[in-house]
């Protein structure tokens, strides 16, 4: 599944929810029929994974909510959803006025830009970049920043075989010091 892009935002509450919108039925405009709903339109910083049960204090059995969160991607949630891009900037506009309102409980997460892994990286002719980051011993590097900027096919594949190739080499070595 491709992401599609979006805002990332931290929430000190595990299950933060933002509704911008709940779900209303669309009525025709003679008979008044429900011929269809709008889209719910709620941010949600938790993945619930159902209950679970844990041994308490004094060996009993209790059980809680196993709740994963602090985080809201639109991008993800929008995917998930079904949000057209009109909802999810709808979404982020909510979120964007919530971090002003509320900086104690939800902030907007920035995107940490990759550095180039030597300084004439982007400089470097596409075709060298491979051998280059061989030789320095930045295959990995050069492999994130590349799909991360410039993402051109030929590079990442050929720094994707280097990638594989310096793995399968590890992996050697390794069972032979083993055994």
């Amino acid at each position: 599944m491709t992401v599609r892009k979006g805002k990332r935002y931290g929430t000190k509450a595990s299950a933060h929810m933002a509704i911008i919108q709940a779900q209303e039925p669309i009525r025709h405009p003679t008979t008044g029929d429900i011929i269809g709903f709008k889209n719910e339109l709620l941010a949600e910083a938790a993945l619930h994974g159902g209950e679970v049960e844990v041994k308490g204090p004094s060996g009993e059995v209790l059980k809680v909510a196993n709740i994963r969160g602090h985080f809201i991607d639109t991008g993800l949630q929008a995917e998930e959803k079904g949000w057209t891009e009109e909802e999810q900037k709808r979404v982020e506009d909510r979120l964007d006025f919530d971090c002003q309102r509320l900086p104690e409980l939800i902030w907007h997460i920035e995107d940490v830009a990759l550095v180039a892994p030597w300084p004439t990286y982007d400089s470097t002719h596409h075709k060298s970049i491979p051998s280059v980051a061989q030789t320095v011993g930045m295959v990995a590097e050069a492999l994130a920043y590349e799909k991360e900027n410039k993402n051109r096919a030929e590079v990442v594949e050929k720094l994707t075989e280097l990638q594989a190739e310096e793995s399968a080499e590890r992996e050697a070595e390794q069972s032979l010091t083993a055994a």
